[in-house]
């Protein structure tokens, strides 16, 4: 379904159209793409814009995740186009009209500017393990009495979120921050691939890997850390801090 809809379509003149995806499943990821295999481009993530547009031919959303694209549809010389995810059509765009070229893209969209940190932020490590539907997060299922993490205001951290696995059909994890915009530090040591380059708050950890985050809070509250599979989130993979 699309926006609540069964076989939904959209009526698009020829021209650049802006997308807004989320992936609101409750455990599935998605593998975008268009049916003519043609490019978009990528202009923003969960926390928005990035930097620059980045063109793609394929978009990868965790449960959780956004991203907003554009399709320019002027170039199409047909009148029916599909937003795909792997094989199977989850989007039939309607395309009519006289083409307009009229709109631009621009080259720079936002000046990203990096979450500052110190010469030897707190570093915290967060494990996450699946079994079958439920989950837990450094070996402890969700207590709602208990607070897991003490975070100072204004400080910057570094956040070590490890999918170390599981038992029952071990599988990948987006791993959800509330009350913050985080930006990926690196993923498995090395430096992140662009389109994690923007503010995100949702952030996909296969088995096996290891992604590293830069975070900072401004409001004081108690806020909660989890995996954004619903099965999981309610079987224990989630975690409470509260920032003073």
């Amino acid at each position: 379904m699309v926006n609540g809809t069964v076989n939904p379509y959209l009526n698009v003149n020829r021209e650049l159209v802006r997308l807004r995806l989320l992936n609101g499943s409750n455990s599935q990821n998605f593998y975008l793409r268009l049916s003519d295999g043609s490019s978009f481009q990528q202009i923003a993530s969960d926390g928005g814009f990035l930097s620059s547009p980045l063109t793609t031919r394929a978009l990868f959303l965790a449960p959780g995740e956004r991203a907003e694209i554009i399709v320019d549809f002027s170039r199409i010389d047909r009148d029916r186009l599909f937003l795909m995810n792997g094989s199977l059509a989850i989007l039939d765009f309607m395309v009519s009209g006289q083409t307009s070229n009229s709109a631009e893209i621009p080259q720079s969209l936002r000046d990203v500017q990096a979450i500052p940190i110190g010469t030897n932020p707190k570093t915290r490590l967060f494990e996450l393990q699946s079994m079958g539907v439920n989950g837990t997060i450094n070996g402890k299922f969700f207590d709602m009495d208990r607070i897991d993490e003490e975070v100072n205001i204004n400080e910057t951290e570094i956040w070590i979120i490890r999918n170390i696995g599981g038992m029952m059909q071990p599988g990948g994890h987006p791993f959800h921050v509330h009350g913050t915009q985080f930006q990926v530090l690196s993923r498995n040591g090395q430096e992140p691939p662009p389109a994690e380059k923007g503010f995100k708050d949702t952030v996909y950890v296969d088995v096996g890997e290891e992604v590293a985050i830069k975070v900072q809070f401004t409001h004081k509250g108690i806020y909660m850390y989890h995996c954004h599979i619903l099965e999981h989130e309610e079987g224990g993979m989630m975690g409470q801090f509260r920032v003073e």
